[in-house]
C-alpha cells in the first residue's frame, strides 16, 4: 500500500490500537487461572474444537478448491499442534502443562520475589529484544510458548496483588493511549529512516504493546457491567475462540480474507474503514453461525460427555 495514501495511516493506527489483544488473551488466562483449580476438561475441549475446524476447513477446501491444497494438507489437518497450524493454541497447549505449577508458585511466592520476577520478564523478554534486536531467549517476537507463559504469569500477578484497584482508570487510559502514541512515533520515524528500528515496537513483546495490553486488562477488569451485558458476554465469550480458529486458518486467511480485502487498499479512507469494520462484523457473524453447527455436531456425537469422562479419568490419575 502506498504511504502517500491517507488511508495507509488510518489502517496503520487501527492495527496499532489492537495489536495488544493477543497479549490480552494470555494475560486474562493467567488472571482467571489464579485462585482457581486447573480443569483438564477445558484443554481437552479446546483441542477437540481445534481438531474439528482443522479437519472441516481442510475438507471444505479439498472439495471446492482442490487446486489450493498441498502435499501435507491432511497431515496438518490431523496434527494441528505439531504442525503449528494455529500458533497461539500450540503455545497455549504447551503452557497448560505447566499451569498447575505456575499457579501454585504464584500463590506461595512472596511479593519482593514476584516483583523481581515481573521486572526480569519485562527487561529480558520485552525491553532487550526490542532495543537490541537480539533474541537470546527465543521469544520470537511474541510468537512462542515462552512469551505466552510470561504474559500468563503477569496476569496472575495482576490478580494476586489486585493491581486494578491501585491504579485510577484515567491513568490506565493514559497509559494505553501513551503506549500507542509512542509506537506511532516509532513507526513514523521508521518510514523516514529505514535504519531506525521503530517497527519493532509493533511486535507482541515490545514494551509499548505489553503496557497497552496490561492497561486494557486492568481497565476492563475494574468495570462493573449490568447483568444483561454480563449474560451477553458469557454467551459470546466461548465463541471467540472459534472465531479465531476459523478466520486465522491458513486456507481461510489466504484464500478469502486477504484476497477479498486486497482490492480496497487503494480506495479512499472512508471506504477502507467501512470495508474493515464491515468485514469484521461479517467474519464474526459467519463464524458465530458456523460454531453453532459445530456445537450441534458435538452434542449429536456426545463429545461433551466424552470430554467429561476423559477429564474425570485424568483427574483420578493426577490425584
Amino acid at each position: 500500500m502506498d504511504p502517500s495514501n491517507p488511508a495507509f495511516y488510518i489502517l496503520w493506527l487501527l492495527g496499532l490500537a489492537i495489536i495488544c489483544t493477543v497479549n490480552c488473551f494470555a494475560l486474562i488466562s493467567g488472571y482467571l487461572a489464579y485462585g482457581s483449580n486447573v480443569k483438564y476438561s477445558n484443554i481437552i475441549r479446546l483441542y477437540l474444537i481445534v481438531l474439528y475446524y482443522s479437519i472441516a476447513i481442510t475438507l471444505f477446501i479439498a472439495i471446492f478448491f482442490p487446486e489450493e491444497t498441498y502435499s501435507d494438507s491432511w497431515s496438518r489437518a490431523f496434527f494441528p499442534i505439531s504442525t503449528n497450524t494455529f500458533w497461539y493454541f500450540t503455545a497455549y497447549f504447551g503452557l497448560f502443562a505447566f499451569s498447575p505449577l505456575l499457579v501454585y508458585g504464584m500463590k506461595i511466592i512472596q511479593k519482593p520475589y514476584a516483583d523481581a520476577l515481573l521486572i526480569f520478564i519485562f527487561l529480558a523478554f520485552s525491553v532487550l529484544p526490542t532495543v537490541s534486536a537480539i533474541d537470546p531467549f527465543l521469544i520470537n517476537k511474541g510468537y512462542s510458548m515462552l512469551w505466552i507463559t510470561a504474559m500468563f504469569i503477569t496476569g496472575m500477578y495482576l490478580k494476586k496483588y489486585d493491581i486494578a484497584k491501585k491504579i485510577k482508570k484515567t491513568n490506565l487510559v493514559s497509559l494505553y493511549v501513551g503506549s500507542i502514541a509512542i509506537t506511532c512515533v516509532g513507526m513514523f520515524l521508521s518510514l523516514g529512516n529505514p535504519n531506525f528500528a521503530g517497527a519493532r515496537l509493533m511486535e507482541y513483546n515490545s514494551p509499548t504493546t505489553v503496557i497497552a495490553a496490561i492497561s486494557v486488562v486492568l481497565l476492563f477488569s475494574s468495570i462493573q457491567c449490568r447483568p444483561v451485558i454480563q449474560k451477553i458476554a458469557a454467551y459470546c465469550s466461548p465463541i471467540v475462540f472459534s472465531v479465531y480458529l476459523i478466520h486465522e486458518h491458513p486456507f481461510i486467511r489466504n484464500l478469502f480474507i486477504y484476497d477479498c480485502l486486497l482490492p480496497i487498499l487503494d480506495r479512499s479512507p472512508i471506504l477502507q474503514l467501512v470495508a474493515v469494520f464491515g468485514s469484521a462484523v461479517l467474519i464474526w457473524l459467519t463464524c458465530f453461525c458456523l460454531d453453532h453447527i459445530r456445537q450441534t455436531v458435538f452434542k449429536f456425537c456426545g463429545i461433551e460427555k466424552l470430554i467429561g469422562r476423559i477429564s474425570d479419568r485424568v483427574h483420578s490419575l493426577a490425584s
